[in-house]
């Protein structure tokens, strides 16, 4: 019952085809790099020379965002990086740790 199906490869597709349910609508969206050697290059710098990375999504236990924060936490603090955190946190705990975690960190993190 989607007007539109986004997965990672064909496969969804074919198995909800299967189950009589191909959608009217799909887009594949590669997973990201995972070799080494295949690294993508850093990201780009803001007119100030700083790093401003992003968080978008709804934030779940699994997405990761603790250990984001975790990693962003060990950044040298001469680095000019922050963090932008965009998207609804369904779980009260979970946002507590969030909050308490960016407000100890020493980057910017909204």
């Amino acid at each position: 019952a989607s007007a539109l199906v986004i997965a990672h490869s064909a496969a969804p597709r074919g198995a909800l085809a299967a189950m009589g349910a191909e959608p009217a609508r799909a887009v594949g969206v590669p997973i990201g790099r995972s070799r080494a050697d295949d690294a993508p290059a850093p990201p780009p710098r803001t007119p100030d020379g700083g790093t401003r990375l992003l968080f978008a999504g709804q934030v779940l236990a699994y997405k990761g965002v603790e250990d984001l924060l975790d990693a962003l936490a060990d950044v040298p603090d001469d680095l000019d990086v922050s963090l932008e955190v965009v998207g609804r946190c369904p779980d009260p705990a979970l946002h507590n740790r969030l909050s308490a975690l960016a407000a100890s960190s020493p980057h910017p993190v909204r």
